[in-house]
Parts: structure tokens; sequence; C-alpha cells
């Protein structure tokens, strides 16, 4: 039977120490309950992005979570973003109905509820962090897209996920695991705030060789608005989308 599509799954070098030292501090059962309800989160992602036709890059194992790599996402219209990004958050919401579904008919215990709750509003608040590669960046990312020019959201972004960071640590500095946690996110973001460049440009070519067909916007910008049709005005002179991208690839001629 052929698969929908191929799992290429990568554990981060970081996960599996983690892993050890929670497991030496006791925190084995913890671990097992919490990448229990994580693949059901990313499960929902992964299904949002097959039926936009989307195919799943790699599946990535981080200690706070697992993150799918979905293909070509710069093509996705805002509701489909939102979609796609808050299926994730939309699946702990279930969470919380299937739990008192599940210790209404005896399943599980009145204990085990409020645990399996706790883990879960934990980390459904985690997760809507504006924090990279976290679901809740993902959104703000798709909004900030809605006003501002491609490169300007994605620099507002990293600001964000950095102020994120930042918020996330000072919630309890004292914690081992929230220091973890934010040492992890921090080297993620830097790496991030690195392969910047190569991002835009991705974005630049993939909008050039699979052009949308959006509502007209004419603007003052050198750069392009993910949700528009783009007609710039350069020194006077009204340029085209695909005019403005054969200049930034330069690839005039061609």
């Amino acid at each position: 039977m052929k698969r929908l599509f191929p799992l290429n799954l990568k554990i981060s070098c970081w996960t599996i120490g983690v892993w050890l030292i929670l497991y030496s501090l006791g925190a084995g059962k913890i671990v097992f309950f919490c990448y229990g309800i994580m693949f059901l989160h990313e499960l929902a992602h992964i299904c949002a992005a097959l039926f936009f036709g989307h195919k799943i890059e790699k599946v990535t194992v981080y200690p706070f979570g697992l993150c799918a790599q979905i293909q070509q996402t710069h093509s996705l219209h805002l509701f489909q973003r939102i979609l796609l990004y808050g299926a994730g958050p939309f699946v702990h919401i279930c969470m919380f109905i299937i739990l008192e579904v599940l210790l209404k008919m005896h399943f599980i215990s009145v204990v085990m509820s409020d645990y399996l709750c706790q883990i879960n509003l934990n980390y459904l608040l985690f997760n809507c962090l504006p924090v990279f590669p976290l679901d809740g960046y993902h959104l703000f990312h798709a909004l900030f897209l809605v006003v501002l020019p491609y490169r300007k959201a994605l620099y507002m972004s990293c600001i964000l996920s950095f102020a994120g960071i930042g918020f996330l640590w000072l919630m309890n500095p004292n914690s081992l695991i929230y220091l973890i946690c934010t040492v992890i996110l921090l080297m993620i973001n830097i790496m991030n705030c690195a392969s910047m460049q190569r991002q835009i440009r991705m974005f630049y070519l993939s909008r050039y060789l699979h052009p949308e067909t959006y509502k007209d916007k004419y603007h003052f910008c050198d750069d392009l608005f993910v949700y528009c049709t783009n007609w710039m005005n350069v020194n006077g002179k009204i340029i085209s989308e695909k005019q403005m991208l054969k200049k930034i690839l330069k690839l005039e001629g061609k």
C-alpha cells in the first residue's frame, strides 16, 4: 500500500539528552504522557497539510514536542494558514472533552484525569507562545503578513519570538525544565535567524515559479505582500510583481 507521505523522522540532538535528564529526575511518566498528547497534536497538523495538498518533508522530535516540516506553505491563503497552524491547539481543546468523557465512563480516575488535564493545559499554553517553531509563532506570522510585506513580517516575527523566549524564562527562572526549554529554543531561533535570507529568497523563488491570483495591490514597497498581486511604483513607473521578482532574483533575460 502506498503511503500518503514519506515519513522522514529526525530526532534532535538535544532530545535524547533531555530525556535522560528527565528520566533520572523521575519524570519518565510525564514524558510518556506528554509525547502521547504531542503525537495527536502533530497528527492534526499533518492531516490539515494533506487536506490542503501539501507534502510532509520531515517530522523532527524536539525535547518539547514534535514538529512537522510542511512543503511549500508560501502558497497558503490566510484562512488556510490559520486552519493549518490552529489544528494542533484545537486538539488540546478536544482533549479536555475526551478526558471528561473518559472520567464519566470511569475509564480513568479523578487523579489521573486532573494529571492529564494539567499536562494538556500546560502544553496548550506553551504551544501558543509566539516562539519559533511553535504554532503561536506561525499564527502571529500569518497575521503580520496581512498588514506587512514579507520581509518586515518575517523580521517582526523573529523579534517577537525572542521576546517570547525571554517571557518563558521569566515565568520560572529557577526551574531546570524552563531553563532547558529556553536554551534549546534560543539556539533554534538563532539558527532560524541565520537562515532568514535563504527563507526570503525561497519565498521569492516560490512566488515566481508558482504565481497565485489575488486582489491587486498598488504600493511603493520594494517587497511583496503575500496575500496580494503586487504592483509597485518604482521612480514613478508601475512594474508588475513578476518584473520585480526577476529583478530581485537576477533573472533578467530568462
